[in-house]
């Protein structure tokens, strides 16, 4: 899904990436963090911490925190259009917010997406990367009780849902 939002944010046009997250260590935030890190090094050949990623601890952008005025000074000095895989729709929200107060409109100048980890298509307001847990539940049931014992072939790839957060496809800037 990482690798998935990263080429989602990199064909809306957007010439920087970035991962926005907390410093979680959940199997799913880590793979999320593995595949967007992959991306931008197929993308850019190069993967730079202080341009391609934002991780802090919990709560970062909820509080008045001096996380919030170095998440600004990461968005201003962009000085490009951003495309942001973000962790959490929550989180999602929280970094529109920051964009908006500095002047920075959803989706010319930052592109959002995020995994949702639910299966609420209607549900949302950032493009999401949604997974399919009853397809999931079901291939894992169908491995572990076969007659003999027999690994998935095939990932579940998450579906995209597009609801204007990144901008369309090939937009030439």
């Amino acid at each position: 899904a990482g690798y998935m939002a990263a080429v989602h944010v990199k064909m809306g046009g957007y010439k920087r990436l970035a991962l926005v997250g907390n410093r979680d260590e959940w199997p799913s935030a880590v793979i999320f963090r593995e595949g967007f890190y992959e991306a931008v090094k197929d993308f850019q050949h190069s993967f730079d911490e202080s341009k391609n990623l934002f991780l802090r601890h919990g709560g970062f952008l909820q509080y008045e925190r001096p996380e919030i005025q170095e998440f600004k000074d990461f968005l201003r000095t962009a000085g490009e259009p951003i495309g942001l895989a973000v962790v959490t729709h929550g989180l999602g929200g929280l970094v529109r917010e920051q964009a908006e107060a500095c002047g920075l409109s959803v989706p010319e100048q930052v592109g959002i997406v995020c995994p949702m980890m639910m299966d609420h298509h209607d549900q949302g307001v950032f493009d999401s990367l949604s997974f399919n847990f009853t397809a999931i539940i079901k291939s894992a049931i169908d491995a572990v009780t076969a007659q003999v014992w027999y690994a998935p072939k095939q990932l579940i790839a998450p579906e995209l849902i597009k609801r204007g957060s990144v901008l369309a496809q090939n937009v030439v800037r």
